[in-house]
């Protein structure tokens, strides 16, 4: 007859939780540090004296008690008649790493199994009885009860395959956290994040790609047919038409970036502002798998990282990509996780290039006025979003001070103005237009001295328009006239 043994691991908290619920044969629940101590009791050290060869020992100082507790994770798994009970490690792993990735993706904090430093194995009666209705899981205050049970519902009631499908969702999205964690401020692990959040996003738009399947093989269809009839009516004319069709019936195929913007639609996730992200974070994700040649550069800026990154947008980070990835997963268990970051996320967004050169083009600055523009009536584009491509190089300066030259010039000296229209000024320090110049002098050295900049040192500013290759002669004799000083 097998026995039942049940491991049960111990882990500190660092943040606020309260827990209490059940999933397979293992239960998780959160104690104080009261209880911990009890079923976690510590030896008594054998008593020192107060000095050894007149030498005094100093006191042994008293262990300090986890701040917030501990959780307690308690599994229970069967035994074979050759197993001893330490077999219970490896038995129940899977389902504590199924665990860590639930609890992960729900409060944003990594539960990972080296942070356990406790563990007891023994024997019981029965087995735990999974429940999914949770009693209790809150984190930081943020109660994720409802997520919780939804998730364990729909586990309970899900086939094998798309169970193991969620445990993948979860497993991939905790281990990516983790990149990033330890990327906060070694900067290891970035391209490793951003390979496992497109993973997420690709892994789960497998699952919406019929419905896109479908719709191509409808049109490629057509523009067969339309090759046909184009051959059967042989000109000159029609070869041209026939070559631009079978361009096109080469170029209609399923692409991940096709596939996630249908699991985009499909979620009602997308927009212009996704679609940006899904668009910049595909090419980061191509540049890092493929490993270009393009990797070395000869100029770097702060925070300086220990290797060379194929991401080469300096305002890049993790955040946008890691909260799309974490919006879909809680869209396709129907979950409530997610939604406010990833509204945050589409704030700060800029807005999406193709919007911008419409403005541009057509002139829009025109039609408003300067406040209106400062506040990005149209489309959410104001001048600071005019300059944060045309530091990318989208379009070129000449544009850019044409289309800001009046409200550079007429900005009241205010915080929020000034703010807004920095980084526009510093472009536009070395203009022709001598009275736009003095205007984007006069916002540079306010915003200093008020010290109403976002940078923590004036320098970076100049450094970080070097390495888009932009050359600030003002702005840099500037520095110059003021370190002389």
């Amino acid at each position: 007859m097998k026995k039942i043994g049940i491991a049960r691991m111990a882990y500190e908290l660092e943040f606020k939780l309260s827990a209490n619920f059940t999933f397979q044969t293992s239960h998780v629940y959160t104690v104080s540090n009261k209880v911990y101590n009890n079923l976690f009791p510590k030896p008594k050290p054998e008593p020192l004296p107060d000095e050894m060869f007149g030498v005094k020992i100093p006191k042994e100082k008293e262990v300090e008690e986890s701040q917030f507790g501990h959780l307690i994770i308690d599994s229970t798994f069967d035994l074979e008649p050759y197993d001893s009970l330490l077999e219970g490690s490896a038995k129940i792993r899977p389902q504590l790493l199924v665990i860590h990735g639930i609890m992960t993706f729900l409060t944003n904090k990594v539960f990972i199994i080296f942070q356990s430093p406790q563990s007891i194995h023994s024997v019981v009666e029965w087995h735990i009885v999974s429940n999914t209705k949770p009693k209790k899981f809150v984190a930081d205050k943020v109660n994720y009860i409802t997520d919780l049970e939804k998730i364990l519902l729909t586990i309970a009631n899900s086939n094998d395959e798309k169970k193991i499908l969620i445990f993948t969702l979860f497993e991939r999205w905790r281990k990516a956290l983790h990149f990033d964690v330890e990327s906060e401020e070694s900067f290891l692990y970035i391209d490793e994040a951003v390979l496992a959040y497109i993973h997420i996003l690709e892994v789960l738009a497998d699952e919406y790609k019929a419905e896109l399947n479908k719709s191509i093989k409808i049109k490629r269809n057509e523009l067969i047919n339309e090759v046909i009839e184009c051959v059967n009516n042989s000109s000159d004319r029609n070869l041209k038409k026939i070559n631009s069709l079978l361009n096109q019936i080469n170029s209609n195929q399923v692409t991940l970036k096709s596939k996630i913007t249908q699991m985009l639609i499909e979620f009602g996730l997308d927009n212009p502002k996704s679609d940006a992200i899904v668009s910049r974070y595909i090419e980061h994700r191509n540049a890092i798998a493929h490993g270009r040649k393009n990797l070395y550069q000869d100029k770097v800026v702060y925070p300086l990282k220990p290797f060379f990154s194929f991401i080469k947008d300096i305002d890049e980070n993790t955040a946008a990509i890691k909260v799309l990835s974490a919006k879909t997963i809680s869209s396709y268990l129907d979950l409530g996780a997610w939604n406010t970051e990833w509204e945050l996320v589409l704030f700060f967004e800029p807005t999406h290039l193709a919007l911008v050169k419409d403005f541009i083009e057509k002139e829009k600055y025109k039609t408003i006025s300067g406040s209106d523009f400062l506040n990005g009536i149209i489309d959410g584009i104001t001048p600071e979003t005019l300059a944060y491509y045309c530091i990318k190089k989208r379009f070129k300066v000449k544009e850019l001070e044409l289309a800001l030259l009046t409200t550079i010039i007429s900005a009241k000296a205010t915080k929020k103005n000034f703010q807004i229209l920095f980084n526009a000024a510093v472009l536009l320090s070395d203009s022709q237009n001598t009275v736009l110049a003095d205007k984007c002098r006069e916002i540079i050295q306010t915003v200093h001295e008020k010290k109403w900049g976002f940078y923590s040192n004036i320098r970076d500013i100049i450094k970080a328009f070097e390495y888009h290759n932009i050359t600030l002669e003002w702005f840099g004799q500037w520095l110059t006239n003021r370190a002389k000083r």
